[in-house]
């Protein structure tokens, strides 16, 4: 977090402002619930609504406030029970040094008779209809029955309710029961739940995107916005992660977590963002993920799961009707391990997974009809949860068996039996069955199983020509590691499909981190391929980072591949936004503009929209970067319907700015008013600070000093989060100019010191704030 310079001033002499200032407001205002701290349930009047209400200020500006005493050591920020609320919030106390500073301050006021300007008959806790709690159950296991753990569940329970603790992890060897426990546990919360099942296959986006539904379904749809502007700012996703977890009513169960390792840096930003919503991880072992949280202050409770109860594993061992001393012997032998229990004969001795193994290999597949067996080998290669009409009507009796688990209706193998019937089938029948689950996600549209599929059963042509049509999608699936192993397993081919299977494992190698092959990797492919093969490599390498003689070398192949028009017109639309893109990092407006209009004409032809919508982004922000803002306004205005949703927010930034340089203030604010609207709405906080910005000078230049106020403080509170400190000290040194034109100088002058002290290589000269006058108010 962005660490900012605070001078508060608090002097408690005569020398005293007038009027007090927003922090002593609020000093004063909780020195009149000193008593209220030791309770049990405190006032609404402490939280930062409360606050704000009493104060006569906005929620953000109280926020920005409330940030300043607290670095201040004048203010304590805790999570209390709050009167008629229906859970904790954050409530404020005075430190023994704020304690200090309000005796003054009230003394103060007594003895001048000053106005504090504090008003508490505006508070009003409004504490309308009880949300109803809603479950995120899409991926929660169904166990077929559930046995004992009347301790464990009652233990969890209580480690929840522990407001100490913030992230409990249930662990215990494969098959104890963790994912039964947490799914039991889960029917019965009072929270919100979302369940996520971690595996092999699962990726950052798939773990957000889940995240991002289920935060939907309790009415925040900003995360899901953001994901559908294709936007991957891990800054603004993670200041929206805390800003969507900030009710203590939401509780995030990860399953597995110890089988996706490389997932566990994203799960730990997850972590850093959790605030008041608890988190419940079940792993086999203590990874070392739970190591790294703990070192950064979280509490970890961790519950871990040995074998059943005795009378449990006996009742377990009765479903099945063994019963007696034979019963006895399994619990014995097993240790009452649940999945033990489950899948072994009631006559053989096991002590181990070797001999379950043993068992599964041997005994079990020997004791079901030639048929069964074919069943379930069938659907032992599949590695995802998939759909019971891939068998037949016929067929579905084989998924009765307790080696599958059911998850939000759909099947899977428990992967120690699966792992052990995959290595009993004859490579040629396994073949087979990898080609028939190709062909059962070609039903599904699923298009990276397919591609698994495909390659294992050595249908290498069609994995190629899949990887050709369907290239853009495969690259965008963030699944770079897999997908390498998987390319890596195709035989060498002379198809005209090959290319895209070298350029898909090149752009791959880039997205998990060996940019150096990758380059390598692409160069090759220029100097081997031609025609469109040779061109897409160009394009795909110009998105690289590259030294300055390759970048040269890059640009001019782009621009031959723009110039000829024998390619296709997808390819030089492509090449078109790639010169664009580098034209501008350059500072080259003049190519980045005559690239970005070839461009456009192109890609429309090629209907390629998406393309359109990003080159008249490019050319707008030239114009902008210009300073042409009457030609941007036209411009912005003429191309708007081409701008796709994600473009939006910039769209409106952009005619925003130039119409305010223009003096056309109410169009200005308009735009940026609707932009704001939009960027909030999408998850864009950056481009909201960008907006924000701009809208705080256009409401002051119309002579709205509370509202270039409010700007001002709503940029400093978003732009604290992404650490913007250029935005930051923009808001503030505006809002020194804002204070000093309504009399505040004392406030004035802290604003500008904070904005000097974030950015100590600008100067800020003094200015007398002067009038923009509109040159078409109408417009």
């Amino acid at each position: 977090m962005l660490q900012m310079q605070l001078n508060i001033p608090l002097q408690a002499s005569v020398a005293m402002a007038r009027s007090l200032t927003i922090g002593e407001k609020i000093l004063f205002h909780l020195s009149r619930y000193l008593k209220a701290e030791e309770k049990y349930e405190v006032p609404f009047d402490v939280t930062q609504d409360g606050i704000a209400q009493s104060c006569g200020i906005s929620r953000a500006h109280a926020a920005i406030e409330l940030k300043k005493l607290r670095e201040g050591d004048l203010l304590l920020e805790k999570l209390s029970h709050v009167k008629r609320a229906k859970s904790r919030r954050k409530v404020y106390f005075l430190t023994q040094t704020g304690k200090a500073k309000a005796s003054k301050i009230v003394e103060f006021v007594n003895s001048e008779s000053v106005d504090p300007g504090i008003d508490p008959s505006r508070i009003s806790q409004d504490s309308g209809t009880p949300k109803r709690v809603r479950r995120h159950r899409m991926a929660v296991p169904q166990p077929k029955f559930f046995i004992g753990r009347e301790k464990e569940l009652s233990d969890l329970r209580a480690i929840t309710d522990d407001a100490s603790i913030d992230i409990v992890l249930v662990s215990g060897i494969g098959g104890i029961g963790k994912t039964s426990l947490l799914s039991k546990f889960t029917r019965e919360s009072k929270f919100s739940v979302l369940w996520f099942s971690f595996s092999e296959w699962e990726t950052e986006y798939s773990l957000l995107k889940t995240l991002a539904n289920f935060l939907e379904e309790t009415g925040d749809n900003r995360l899901s916005n953001y994901i559908k502007s294709e936007r991957t700012d891990l800054g603004e996703i993670s200041y929206l992660i805390g800003e969507s977890l900030a009710d203590n009513r939401k509780m995030l169960i990860f399953d597995d977590v110890d089988r996706a390792p490389r997932l566990h840096d994203f799960i730990h930003m997850i972590i850093d963002n959790l605030g008041p919503t608890k988190l419940i991880m079940s792993s086999e072992n203590r990874i070392p993920l739970v190591e790294k949280i703990a070192n950064s202050g979280k509490h970890i409770a961790e519950l871990k799961l040995s074998g059943l109860e005795r009378e449990n594993a006996l009742e377990l061992l009765s479903r099945r009707k063994i019963k007696g001393d034979s019963a006895k012997t399994l619990c014995e032998l097993t240790g009452c391990h649940p999945l033990l229990l489950e899948l072994v004969p009631g006559q053989d001795e096991l002590t181990a997974k070797v001999e379950l193994s043993n068992y599964v290999k041997n005994n079990f597949l020997k004791d079901l009809s030639s048929m069964d067996i074919a069943l379930i080998e069938k659907c032992a290669v599949f590695r995802k949860p998939f759909n019971p009409n891939f068998l037949s009507r016929d067929e579905r009796h084989i998924l009765q068996l307790p080696i599958f688990n059911s998850i939000s209706g759909k099947v899977i193998m428990h992967d120690l039996a699966r792992n052990i019937v995959i290595d009993q089938i004859p490579e040629d029948e396994l073949r087979e069955y990898h080609s028939r689950a190709a062909d059962y996600y070609l039903s599904e549209g699923e298009v990276s199983e397919r591609l698994h599929h495909l390659i294992m059963s050595g249908r290498s042509l069609e994995s190629e020509m899949l990887i050709h049509r369907h290239f853009d999608e495969l690259l965008s699936m963030d699944a770079a590691d897999g997908f390498s192993d998987e390319l890596s397993k195709l035989p060498p081919s002379l198809s005209k499909y090959a290319p895209s299977v070298r350029l898909l494992k090149a752009s791959l190698l880039s997205n998990i981190g060996n940019e150096a092959e990758a380059i390598s990797s692409l160069k090759s492919m220029i100097e081997s391929e031609e025609g469109d093969n040779q061109a897409e490599a160009v394009i795909q390498l110009s998105w690289r980072k590259l030294d300055a003689s390759l970048k040269t070398d890059v640009v001019e192949r782009l621009r031959t591949i723009l110039a000829d028009e024998k390619n296709s017109e997808i390819i030089r639309a492509k090449a078109a936004q790639s010169l664009s893109h580098i034209s501008f990092s350059d500072g080259d407006f003049d190519e980045c503009d005559a690239s970005a209009r070839q461009g456009v004409m192109l890609a429309g032809r090629a209907f390629a929209l998406d393309i359109v919508s990003d080159l008249n982004r490019m050319i707008a922000q030239v114009l902008v970067f210009r300073e042409a803002y009457p030609s941007a306004i036209s411009f912005i205005t003429q191309v708007a319907p081409c701008f796709s949703d994600q473009h939006r927010p910039l769209y409106c930034r952009l005619l925003g700015k130039s119409a305010l340089e223009s003096g056309k203030i109410d169009l200005a604010i308009d735009n940026l008013s609707l932009g704001a609207q939009l960027a909030e709405q999408m998850g864009q906080y950056k481009e909201l600070s960008d907006i924000l910005v701009d809208l705080g000078n256009a409401k002051a230049a119309k002579g709205d000093l509370d509202g270039a106020a409010e700007a001002c403080y709503q940029c400093i509170e978003v732009s604290s989060s992404l650490n913007e400190t250029i935005n930051i000290a923009a808001a503030y040194s505006l809002l020194s100019e804002v204070e000093r034109e309504r009399g505040n100088e004392e406030e004035s002058v802290e604003a500008r010191e904070t904005a000097e002290s974030l950015t100590p290589s600008i100067e800020f000269e003094p200015s007398e704030m002067t009038e923009v006058k509109p040159s078409d108010p109408g417009k």
